[in-house]
C-alpha cells in the first residue's frame, strides 16, 4: 500500500505540510502505514502541462527521499512523451545508487495532454516495448537504437547501476488496457484507475485511487465539488470508513491486493486522516511485495 504525490504537490523546496509535523520530509514516513510513495503524475482536472514530464523536481525529491526514508520504496511516475530513454536511464542510475535497491520506475503512457502526438492503441504496446528496451539498453551500456518510435546512441551519465533495472511499471489509457499482456515479460504490472477496474489477466496490477478523507460525507463531498472533475474522474469521497469500505470492494473488484491512495484536495490533515484512519483498516487487504518491490 501507498500514497501519490501529484507533481503540483511535490514542491520545489521539498516541503509538504504536514499539520503540526512539519513538512514531508521531515515527518516519520514509517508511521503512516505505507509501502511505498510514487511521485509525479498530473492531478485530476489538472490541466498545465509540464513540458519536462517532471524532469527535475520528482527526481530531487526521490533523491531525498531514498535518504531520509531509508525503509519506504520510491517509485517515480515519468513521462515517455517528455523524457527520452536515456534521459529516464540517467535518473534511475542515480536514484537505484541512492535506494540500494528500493526505486522503481512507473512509466505513464496514459497522459491525455499528448494524445495528439501517441501512436494508435493498437501500436502504444510496440511503443511501450521500443521505449522499456531502449530504456534496458542504456542501463546495460552503450546503446545505438534507430527504431520505428525511438532513436537513441550513446551511454548513460553518471553512477552505474550496481544490478540490473528493476522490471518496470506502466499506465496506459483504458482502451488500450487489452494489448499490455505483449509486454508481461518486461513488466511488473499496469496501474489500473478506480474508474476502470478491469483487471488484465496474468499481471499484478497496481490499483490508483484518488480520494478526499474528511470527518463529514457533506465536507468531503463539498471539496470533491470545488474540483471541477469530470463526472468520471471524481474521487472517492467521504468519511475514512466509507472510503475504507468503497477502497476494499474496488480492489475485490480488480482482483488486486495492491492499493495506491492519492488526495488531489491534499490539506495540512489529509496525511494524517490517512494514517491514522484508513491505513491500519486498510493494511490487512494490501501488499508491496506483488508489484515487484521487497519491503
Amino acid at each position: 500500500m501507498g500514497i501519490q504525490l501529484y507533481g503540483k504537490q511535490v514542491l520545489s523546496d521539498l516541503t509538504l505540510t504536514h499539520g503540526s509535523g512539519g513538512n514531508l520530509m521531515g515527518l516519520p514516513l514509517e508511521r503512516l502505514g505505507i509501502d511505498f510513495i510514487v511521485l509525479g503524475g498530473r492531478a485530476p482536472g489538472e490541466t498545465f502541462i509540464d513540458v519536462s514530464g517532471g524532469a527535475s523536481v520528482v527526481p530531487v525529491a526521490a533523491s531525498a527521499l531514498c535518504v531520509l526514508a531509508p525503509k519506504i520504496n520510491i517509485i517515480t511516475r515519468l513521462s515517455p512523451w517528455c523524457l527520452k530513454p536515456a534521459h529516464i536511464a540517467r535518473i534511475g542510475a542515480n536514484l537505484d545508487r541512492l535506494s540500494r535497491g528500493r526505486w522503481q520506475l512507473l512509466l505513464d503512457f496514459a497522459d491525455t495532454s499528448y494524445a495528439a502526438v501517441a501512436p494508435s492503441m493498437a501500436e502504444l504496446s510496440d511503443f511501450a516495448f521500443e521505449v522499456i528496451d531502449t530504456i534496458h539498453g542504456h542501463w546495460r551500456g552503450p546503446v545505438d537504437h534507430d527504431g520505428h518510435f525511438v532513436r537513441s546512441v550513446g551511454r548513460i551519465v553518471g553512477p552505474r547501476p550496481e544490478d540490473p533495472l528493476p522490471k518496470i511499471l506502466i499506465e496506459l489509457p483504458p482502451e488500450a488496457i487489452e494489448y499490455a499482456g505483449a509486454l508481461s515479460d518486461r513488466i511488473s504490472g499496469i496501474v489500473v484507475e478506480s474508474g476502470n477496474v478491469k483487471s488484465s489477466a496474468g499481471m499484478q496490477d497496481l490499483l490508483h485511487s484518488p480520494v478526499v478523507v474528511r470527518d463529514t460525507t457533506m465536507a468531503a463531498n463539498a471539496i470533491v465539488d470545488t474540483l471541477a472533475l469530470p463526472a468520471d474522474r471524481r474521487p472517492i469521497a467521504g468519511t475514512a470508513d466509507s472510503v475504507c469500505d468503497q477502497l476494499m470492494d474496488l480492489m475485490a473488484k480488480a482482483n488486486t491486493g495492491n492499493l495506491v491512495v492519492s488526495f488531489p484536495a491534499l490539506t495540512t490533515n489529509e496525511i494524517r486522516l490517512f494514517a491514522e484512519s484508513l491505513a491500519p483498516q486498510l493494511r490487512p487487504s494490501t501488499t508491496a511485495n506483488d508489484i515487484g518491490m521487497e519491503c
